[in-house]
């Protein structure tokens, strides 16, 4: 993926040039974004001064604007092209400072406005609204903030890069479509163009004879670009379908290129292929690197773990099950009694193996859960007709051969969970009857399940869920009841020898909601409220606050 811009101080030295315009341009066969197309002007260099050192960057000035690299905008002051170089304002010597932060939007949210005379804005808010939709910047209608962007009218399409300070324009002229206005916006953001990063030659062969004379300067890496300062980082993998990469025949002097023929283009792929500009949508690449680069509250974007692991499987889970740290993808099929584990490595599931068979064949209920205090996922089942709870105990890298912890527990029981309801870091078995809303607990003590004993009545009755999750904090699951039609949540609190009176922690939240689930979102060490609702694929969360 892309480029992040990091902190500069930019001071401009002009030198005295003409402007090359029209027919005396060189024809380029496919044109990108560019500032100013058709027209070249004088290559300048400016002087990049860090903590570091010193260092150069080459821009073109056209039109009193700083251009790199077809269409980024750099916040230089440009002098009058054709300033006397005796007068000091084109001399070399001449130094102005101006400041490229080039810093990201705080919190990713980027102030805009479209201006009045903009001609047709559906493409600006088509390009915001395909931004909003993948990534986690937003876009909000400015007021009086002080850094900003507007949408306003030019003869191309040019941005700045990253957030400079002040009132910033994306220029976008009547050829810059959707699918340009979501490139500039990229620069904004901060990207660079993907050919420009420094792995690039490992990816792409660049063909310099083929590029227009006074165009070769776009296709240096960004180290060339800015003399030896390396004011970027490289993001993820190459991405030769990023909004922000070059086809095969920009500034090709061949007015017949095309990026499939193989006649005249300026960079090909390692085997030989073509590359076609991408200017309809962000890449998966372009996605989960501006996450990378703008990370926010909640879950990034999503990865493939493992494959072909449970198919026909009765039951799914997600347990550290190797005592690492890291949840395993654990699968059961009921008809053979049969788990197979997926270790978890931390950034993918390894293949599966199985860890038991003929452990709950016939079972009405099957857990995962540390039931002897040993920090690893234990395999429980429950059959109903007599209460019977069998355990398998997990060694790492397998499940023993079960044994019979409980029996008589839980006969006629409306709901079984196993959870550490006592805090002394063991899971115990926890029965509810939804008649009478009775929760029975039968506490580890590592090797079985003791007597159960009463824990809590009249909580519940009627209820759509039952849950234990700790909820205040403790580190003992307490007892939690939904009411679907209201969307209210009862809490009875764990005191580690029985449930505490319920009370009501919160109402209104999930109704109509197709899934309902606790656990700790927010990393406070509390369960949080969550509600998923499927058509919208809209998950909402109540945090707790005891």
């Amino acid at each position: 993926m892309k480029q992040i811009l990091l902190a500069a101080v930019l001071l401009a030295a002009a030198c005295d040039a003409g402007l090359v315009t029209g027919s005396d341009a060189p024809q380029a066969a496919a044109i990108p974004e560019q500032a100013f197309p058709g027209e070249i002007g004088e290559w300048r260099t400016g002087v990049v001064r860090t903590e570091a050192g010193e260092f150069e960057v080459t821009y073109q000035a056209i039109h009193g604007k700083a251009v790199l690299d077809g269409d980024v905008i750099l916040p230089i002051p440009v002098e009058p092209d054709g300033a006397d170089p005796d007068d000091g304002i084109g001399s070399s010597t001449h130094e102005v400072a101006a400041i490229i932060p080039a810093m990201r939007w705080p919190g990713g949210v980027i102030y805009f406005n479209i201006a009045p005379d903009f001609a047709d804005p559906s493409r600006v808010w088509n390009a915001i609204n395909h931004w909003q939709a993948n990534t986690p910047i937003r876009f909000v209608q400015h007021t009086t903030q002080p850094n900003w962007v507007e949408f306003v009218n030019g003869p191309g399409c040019s941005s700045n890069l990253g957030m400079i300070g002040g009132r910033q324009p994306i220029t976008l002229g009547d050829g810059c479509l959707t699918g340009q206005a979501i490139h500039e916006i990229g620069h904004a953001v901060g990207l660079f163009h993907e050919q420009s990063r420094l792995d690039r030659d490992s990816y792409v062969n660049i063909y310099w004879n083929n590029i227009d004379p006074e165009m070769q300067n776009q296709f240096q890496n960004y180290i060339q670009l800015w003399s030896g300062f390396d004011i970027a980082d490289d993001l993820a993998g190459y991405d030769y379908g990023s909004i922000m990469h070059y086809g095969s025949c920009d500034f090709s002097i061949y007015p017949q290129c095309t990026p499939l023929v193989p006649s005249g283009r300026v960079m090909l792929k390692k085997d030989g292929t073509g590359i076609v500009a991408n200017r309809t949508a962000l890449s998966s690449g372009d996605i989960m690197g501006v996450r990378a680069m703008y990370p926010s509250p909640g879950f990034t974007y999503y990865g493939h773990w493992r494959w072909g692991h449970g198919i026909g499987s009765n039951r799914q889970f997600l347990a550290d099950v190797t005592g690492d740290g890291k949840e395993d993808a654990v699968v059961y099929f009921g008809n053979t009694g049969s788990w197979y584990v997926a270790p978890s490595y931390g950034s993918g599931f390894a293949n599966y193996g199985l860890w038991i068979s003929g452990h709950g064949i016939g079972s009405w209920n099957q857990f995962l859960a540390d039931v002897n205090g040993d920090h690893r996922a234990d395999a429980i089942v429950y059959f109903g007709g007599g209460g019977d709870w069998y355990v398998s105990l997990s060694t790492g890298g397998g499940f023993t051969n079960y044994s019979h912890w409980r029996w008589g527990h839980g006969i006629g029981s409306s709901s079984q969970m196993v959870a550490d309801v006592t805090g002394d870091g063991m899971a115990d078995a926890v029965v509810y009857f939804g008649s009478n809303g009775y929760w029975y607990v039968a506490p580890s003590y590592g090797s079985g399940f003791a007597n159960y004993g009463l824990w809590r009545w009249g909580h519940g009755i009627g209820s759509n869920r039952q849950f234990l999750a700790d909820v205040t904090g403790d580190g003992r699951a307490d007892a939690i009841v939904y009411f679907g039609n209201t969307g209210s949540w009862y809490v009875a609190p764990s005191w580690g020898g029985g449930f505490a009176d319920y009370s009501l922690w919160i109402s209104g939240h999930g109704v109509g909601s197709w899934n309902q689930l606790l656990g700790d979102g927010t990393g406070d060490g509390r369960a949080d409220a969550t509600v998923y609702f499927g058509g919208g694929g809209d998950w909402y969360v109540a945090p707790a606050v005891h």
